[in-house]
């Protein structure tokens, strides 16, 4: 009888403890869809089929509202991080159930993310994003990141993206924090009847962007071009306040500013003398440009500062939907570029190289009219440029950037005359070499914290070298008759150039934007 007590006791003490449940991991992954169901019953089909249970209000009016969601291989985590805010609803795991609860209603929108080109994945820069509903806009920048802040907490709530040449897309925007990256597709357009009226002129200022023009791709291209070559630098003497120099040079002024007093940046690294046959052509392949700014006055602090303008110049990222190739011959050069996908919607590169051909076709026709076995001649001239851009997204958050540009010009000319008497042979040798080119290469990083602060940190190195050597040389068999002598210059000047900086954008809402950043440059001089 005294064991049965024992037994009896030990077992009401088993009885009397908590039966514990399963704990719920929530890493754990899974695959579920929603279709066309309310969010209670979407919430009752995850605990049916993973074991799991949750604790809410089921007077939540937002229990009612239609989800239509799918998740392959995600955990649960994140599927509740997904579908929850949503419906301005969170979550908390408390002992063996995921409490649901009512997020603090946000009395703001944010939209963010980036604007591509829908055929060719490059980015589209200063395209528009508005909300008709509250009349408010922004554009993107010049990576295609763009940040829309709206004051309100309506949902849905519909986002229009537009730029020129291209078709008008509708987004609708069920989230406050949203995401969302757009591909805009070129339209075609037929423009009808134009009227022209005045209105009352606008005396108020409307832009802190004081004396600044961009010019497309699309835009240079169809400036009439002068022996086949659409120069990118002769496009900028087109504009106001802005004169081309002595006739036939890139060169140009800025409201009486000399061509030295103006920087010009290619991907944000400046050349110092980007031009080809003395000034007549720029060192720039318009097939490799993608976008030009011009500013005239009051340049941003970002820049560093110059006397006349700043003129920056950003290169094609590459079409990283499918591979495209171009090819031209003009009456002075023939160029070629190649742009395509190396991981397609993640990864592209563009290569684009230029070349003068008429030293190819003159110099061989010049050495068999001045050759001979007495005299010999050589002279030319030929130029050549290389572009190169490549870039990879890591995510949405990172991607990297990597540039490079390579310009020289070079001019010969070269002479030997021998003469063979019967007292002595002599030999006068005469050269004359000169030629000038630039490098650079860079190092690029995004990276965007939030929706609201993106980040461009940049590395690169410039160099620019001009050299010139002269030399004449008289050899003889008597040096009574015909005394030798030699005479040569040889001259150069380079400048190289090491840099890092990082430069921040922050977009607390939709009238400021705070740029701030950091920087340093090594200037090397070899006179």
């Amino acid at each position: 009888m005294k064991h049965l007590r024992y037994i009896k006791i030990i077992l009401l003490l088993i009885m009397s403890i908590p039966v514990l449940g399963q704990e719920i991991n929530l890493d754990k992954n899974i695959s579920i869809t929603f279709q066309n169901i309310s969010l209670e019953d979407a919430l009752k089909k995850l605990e049916q089929k993973f074991n799991i249970s949750f604790a809410y209000n089921s007077n939540l009016k937002e229990l009612n509202q239609t989800v239509n969601k799918s998740y392959n291989n995600k955990t649960i985590n994140e599927i509740l991080n997904d579908l929850l805010p949503a419906y301005n609803l969170g979550f908390k795991l408390i002992g063996t159930q995921i409490t649901i609860y009512t997020l603090e209603r946000k009395n703001r929108i944010n939209v963010s993310g980036y604007i591509y080109d829908a055929k060719t994945g490059e980015a589209l820069i200063a395209c528009t994003i508005y909300s008709k509903k509250h009349s408010i806009g922004t554009v993107s920048n010049n990576y295609g990141y763009y940040s829309l802040t709206i004051p309100s907490s309506e949902l849905p709530l519909i986002v229009t993206f537009s730029f020129i040449g291209y078709e008008k897309k509708e987004v609708v925007i069920n989230k406050y924090d949203n995401k969302v990256n757009v591909r805009l597709s070129p339209e075609d357009v037929t423009l009808g009847e134009v009227v022209i009226h005045q209105d009352k002129i606008n005396d108020k200022v409307t832009s802190t962007n004081i004396g600044l023009i961009k010019l497309k791709a699309k835009e240079i291209n169809a400036i009439p071009a002068i022996g086949g070559e659409v120069d990118v630098l002769k496009a900028v003497t087109l504009l106001p306040g802005i004169k081309q120099g002595v006739d036939g040079s890139s060169g140009f002024y800025v409201r009486g500013g000399g061509p030295d007093q103006n920087l010009i940046l290619l991907d944000g690294v400046p050349l110092y003398n980007p031009y080809h046959l003395w000034g007549f052509l720029s060192s720039f392949n318009s097939d490799a440009i993608n976008n030009m700014e011009i500013i005239k006055g009051a340049f941003p602090a970002r820049y560093g500062g110059r006397l006349s303008s700043v003129l920056d110049i950003t290169m094609k990222e590459g079409n990283n939907q499918e591979w495209h190739t171009d090819l031209t011959v003009g009456l002075i050069s023939a160029k070629a570029s190649v742009s395509g996908p190396l991981v397609k919607n993640k990864s592209s590169i563009m290569v684009s190289a230029r070349r003068t051909y008429l030293d190819l076709i003159l110099v061989p026709i010049n050495h068999l009219q001045n050759s001979d076995d007495d005299y010999k001649s050589t002279q030319g001239y030929k130029f050549t440029d290389f572009n190169l851009k490549y870039n990879y997204k890591f995510s949405d958050k990172d991607r990297i950037y990597v540039s490079g540009f390579f310009s020289r010009d070079k001019y010969y000319y070269n002479t030997k005359s021998m003469y063979n008497g019967e007292e002595f042979k002599s030999t006068e040798t005469v050269k004359d070499n000169k030629g000038w080119g630039n490098i650079i290469s860079s190092v690029r990083w995004n990276h965007l914290f939030d929706s609201k602060l993106f980040l461009n940190t940049t590395a690169y190195y410039t160099g620019y070298n001009y050299y010139t050597y002269n030399l004449y040389q008289a050899e003889s068999s008597d040096t009574d008759i015909y005394p030798e002598s030699k005479n040569s210059v040889d001259y150069s000047s380079i400048i190289n150039d090491f840099a890092l900086k990082q430069d921040y954008q922050f977009m607390p809402n939709n009238k400021h934007s705070i740029r701030f950043g950091i920087g340093g440059i090594y200037h090397k001089f070899k006179p």
